[in-house]
This record gives structure tokens, C-alpha cells and sequence, in this order.
């Protein structure tokens, strides 16, 4: 479908369809980071709208240079629930993560948009917007910046309330601050392809929100908030004030809330598609052991939060694990 509105995206270099990088497979337990394995790999770096659907059938990947590991694809759209492991001659395929990639079709209007939700959440979600706008003295509020000075701004702020959550703390996983990151972000605040947001409680910021653009598809990329401001729910009222901001602009398809399944992105989806982030690695045996600890770390973790929500002790540890990092 295509977006409402008679404003147009500025024209921008299509990015290349392949990257070469070195990405990090985490090993983790819940949310503590044991290891750390890197891997040289050729990224397919289109949107999951551009992918085809994978299947239980798969290619080895053809004439890599002998310096990376393999290849790997973000998001790929699946048919069916992939096997972890598929072996071929000279390459295996390593199903990393299968998901629901949450979007938010942002070409209707905000009203229409809302009332997706019953009216028991629609009144809970209106409570608390107004609770954020009563802290506030009145109106709620939420700042935008667009352009590279911009965004300096928001940067700025946006990595004090980094700081204290627990993904800086505890993970090392907070909003990016090296030179590198800024110099990216202005370049794309400069083709009007980024929206940075922040929400202020009395000129104190407790919740931001940096999103990138391609095309139509705006991308959900860095989030956080203030641990001490958690009881305004300022993230959740945040996101219902971009959401609102982002269909009033006319130019945007869709919200990609991107990797990773949260109860917040469910509560604000319109649509979800069955995803997988897929390596095909060569077979050695130090990518075949990498990617077997890190399926193996990922089965102990996933089992590990079983047993403990079984026994009612799961959101205790988180609780506490988040309180000591802030």
C-alpha cells in the first residue's frame, strides 16, 4: 500500500544489497553476557519485504574470499519452523533466532490506528498518556530532532538516560557514543532519514527514541528509559506519542520494530511476519563449535527462565539483576 500524503522521502543513494562486517554472536544467560564469539561474514543488508521465504531447502553461498566466515541474512522471512542446523559439503546453515518481526502499518490515520486496541487497553494507554501530561504540568513533553544539529541534542540527552538503564549497565548494549555512530546518524539526519525523540518530565529527559529510515520503512533502532521514572510507563507513553507523530507525517509504510520479541511491540503491532536470522558458515570446527555454544548457551538460558518463572522467581531475579546495574 502505498503511504498517504502528498510529501515525498528525499531522493538517497540506494545502500549496497551486501555488506562485508564482523557481527557478534552473544552468549548469554538471561541477561548476563558470558562470551563474546566474532565472525567476518557478507550481510544481506535489504529489508525482509525484499527477501524471499526461506525453506528447509538452502544453497551454499558461492566464491566467498577466503578472510570471511560465511554469509549471513537478518529477518528472513520463513515457511515453516527451521531446523537449528543443516549441513552441506563446505558450508552449514546455523538458524541463530526465529521470531515474529513485529510491525505498526503506519498509512492509516492515528485515530483508526487506536482503535485496534479494546477499549479496556485504549483507556489504560489514555490514562497513563494523561499521567505522563499531569507530571509535565499539563501537556506532555515530547521532543523531535531531525537534523544533524539536531540531533547533537539528542544525543547528548538521550545517552544520560542510556546510562542508567540496566542494557548499559549490565550488557554493555546502551545507545552507541562513539564518533563513528554521530558521524552516521548526521549523515542520515542530513538526508532526513532519522527522527530522534525524547520525552522530558520537568526538563528532565526519562525516555528516548532513535529511529532510521529507508525508503518507507521507519526502523524501531535504539530505545530506553529512566529506571527511577518506570511508574509513568514513560517508554510506552512515548511510543504512542511517535506513533501518532509518525502517521500525521503521510510519507512513512511501516514501523519495523526490528529483532527480538517484547510485550510492548505485541501491544503496538498491527502485523507480525515469521522471521529468522540465518548464517551459512564454513565448516570448520571453530564456527561449527562457535554456533553449537551458541545454540547450546541460548537452550540453557531459554530452559534456565522456564524453571524459574515455574517456581515464581523469574521477574524477582530480573528485578533485582536491573536494580543492582542502575
Amino acid at each position: 500500500m502505498a503511504p498517504r500524503g502528498a510529501v515525498s522521502a528525499p531522493v538517497a543513494l540506494k545502500p549496497p544489497e551486501r555488506v562485508e562486517r564482523v557481527t557478534t554472536l552473544r552468549l548469554a544467560l538471561g541477561d548476563l553476557q558470558v562470551a563474546a564469539l566474532k565472525l567476518r561474514v557478507r550481510e544481506d543488508a535489504r529489508h525482509f519485504t525484499e527477501l524471499p521465504t526461506a525453506g528447509l531447502a538452502w544453497d551454499e553461498p558461492p566464491g566467498l574470499p577466503a578472510a570471511l566466515d560465511g554469509t549471513l541474512t537478518r529477518a528472513q522471512p520463513v515457511a515453516t519452523r527451521l531446523p537449528r542446523f543443516a549441513w552441506g559439503r563446505r558450508y552449514f546453515r546455523y538458524v541463530a533466532r526465529q521470531y515474529a518481526l513485529q510491525t505498526v502499518d503506519l498509512t492509516r490515520s492515528f485515530d483508526h490506528y487506536v482503535h485496534k486496541f479494546s477499549s479496556k487497553t485504549r483507556a489504560t494507554l489514555r490514562r497513563k498518556v494523561r499521567r505522563v501530561a499531569v507530571a509535565c504540568g499539563g501537556n506532555p513533553d515530547v521532543r523531535e530532532y531531525r537534523t544533524p544539529t539536531e540531533f547533537e541534542q539528542f544525543h547528548v540527552a538521550a545517552l544520560a538516560v542510556s546510562a542508567r538503564t540496566y542494557q548499559a549497565r549490565l550488557l554493555g548494549l546502551g545507545l552507541p557514543s562513539e564518533r563513528h555512530f554521530v558521524e552516521t546518524a548526521q549523515a542520515l539526519a542530513a538526508e532526513d532519514r532519522l527522527r530522534g525523540y525524547l520525552l522530558f518530565v520537568e526538563q528532565l529527559p526519562v525516555a528516548y527514541l532513535l529511529c532510521t529510515a529507508r525508503d518507507a520503512v521507519v526502523f524501531y533502532d535504539h530505545v530506553g528509559h529512566d529506571p527511577d521514572f518506570a511508574f509513568l510507563s514513560p517508554g510506552t507513553v512515548l511510543l504512542y506519542h511517535v506513533l501518532e507523530r509518525l502517521m500525521s507525517e503521510g510519507r512513512w509504510r511501516m514501523l519495523d520494530f526490528t529483532a527480538g520479541e517484547a510485550p510492548h511491540k505485541s501491544l503496538f503491532a498491527t502485523d507480525a511476519v515469521r522471521c529468522a536470522d540465518i548464517f551459512c558458515l564454513r565448516r570448520t570446527w571453530r564456527l561449527v563449535a562457535a554456533a553449537r555454544l551458541h545454540a547450546l548457551a541460548g537452550d540453557v538460558s531459554t530452559g534456565l527462565g522456564a524453571a524459574l518463572h515455574s517456581v515464581g522467581l523469574k521477574s524477582r531475579i530480573k528485578k533485582w539483576l536491573r536494580g543492582a546495574a542502575c
